[in-house]
């Protein structure tokens, strides 16, 4: 939930608080809950609203105009969060996001790496970033439409895992960019507003609608998205150079295949829920998604000036790497990955992804 743009009324008996008022509260206002509502809460749950109610009081009066979502958002790039304003909620966020050992990226020192290999690895690490914070977007999107069509609640708590696992590749790959950036830029990185590639879904839809939207979102996001991200990260590992680098990349890549197996399983549930003419519209959307992730992926290399070509991965300190892929290394595990793991994946399913292939040529990326 954003908090800052929540004006929703406490539920109250008497008249609450005006929300003009720029003091936080010191206590718990109790007289404001109705007297049943309030003593059928946990005894924990009450410690805990103690201390984020007069936060969520703050930021109602301290942000009252929400974001533009066509404006690029500004983060500061911490190790943690604003204490000082979200002092509990930052708590439980680090002790999510850190639940395995957090690599210490004060020890990353890279000055003496040359300023260019430091700014395109800023740069391919902050762009990182934002794929993972649009994937935020994206898997919360979802689970708000599988959740309205009531699917198990095994495939809700593996999704919000995954929204979890996002939030912390966010924050590990703005770091390493952070770290990477040359001092004169480095106390800012900008994120672009989130993107989803498809249009939202109707809260009012049907079971069977939402089923059908849901099924698009999970072939995109992770049965090609996740799938793609894997074999990309692993090349990234196995090269770089710095172990602090090293460890980040890893970090994320543990998540991916989890990932990657939620997208394939999900979607097989999901298929089975659908309708024929629901699953011919399925189909119908690989094309256009081949010919997407080729333009974004694959940088204008096409699979014929592939041909004969061999992929080396090396680490090796005279050609120093901090995460850095190239476009031939991008396209190689591309236009592999989609022949060794993502077309048999998709044939198991009924695809018929050698066709959508060539059919990509005449759809829009």
């Amino acid at each position: 939930m954003d908090l800052r743009n929540h004006h929703r009324p406490l539920p109250c008996e008497s008249t609450p608080m005006s929300l003009k008022e720029s003091r936080p509260w010191k206590s718990f206002p109790t007289h404001l809950l109705n007297p049943v509502l309030y003593e059928s809460i946990p005894t924990g749950l009450r410690r805990f609203l103690k201390l984020l109610l007069p936060k969520i009081q703050t930021l109602r009066t301290s942000r009252s105009k929400p974001l533009n979502s066509e404006e690029a958002v500004v983060f500061k790039v911490h190790d943690q969060c604003d204490a000082s304003l979200f002092k509990s909620i930052s708590s439980a966020h680090r002790k999510q996001i850190h639940r395995e050992p957090w690599p210490n990226f004060s020890e990353l020192d890279l000055s003496q790496y040359d300023n260019a290999l430091r700014v395109e690895a800023a740069h391919q690490w902050a762009t990182r970033a934002g794929a993972e914070h649009s994937s935020v977007f994206q898997f919360s999107q979802l689970s708000q439409a599988l959740s309205l069509a009531c699917v198990p609640i095994e495939i809700l708590g593996a999704l919000a895992r995954l929204i979890t696992d996002e939030v912390r590749h966010v924050q590990l790959c703005l770091n390493v960019a952070k770290a990477c950036a040359p001092p004169e830029w480095s106390h800012l990185l900008k994120l672009p507003a989130p993107y989803a590639p498809w249009a939202p879904f109707n809260s009012d839809a049907r079971r069977d609608e939402l089923l059908a939207w849901a099924s698009r979102a999970v072939l995109l996001a992770c049965c090609l998205g996740e799938s793609l991200s894997k074999p990309m990260l692993e090349v990234i590992a196995l090269q770089s150079t710095e172990p602090v680098i090293e460890a980040a990349t890893l970090q994320i890549l543990r998540d991916e295949e989890l990932h990657s197996l939620f997208g394939w399983e999900t979607l097989r549930y999901l298929m089975n829920e659908l309708s024929p003419e629901a699953i011919e519209v399925l189909h119908g959307a690989l094309p256009r998604a081949f010919a997407g992730l080729e333009q974004t992926t694959a940088h204008g290399i096409t699979v014929a000036d592939l041909v004969g070509k061999r992929l080396t991965v090396t680490r090796s300190k005279e050609t120093p790497n901090l995460g850095v892929l190239s476009a031939i290394q991008s396209a190689t595990v591309f236009y592999s990955t989609l022949d060794s793991m993502i077309f048999p994946e998709l044939k198991k399913l009924g695809f018929d992804p050698q066709r959508a292939w060539q059919q990509r040529f005449h759809q829009p990326a």
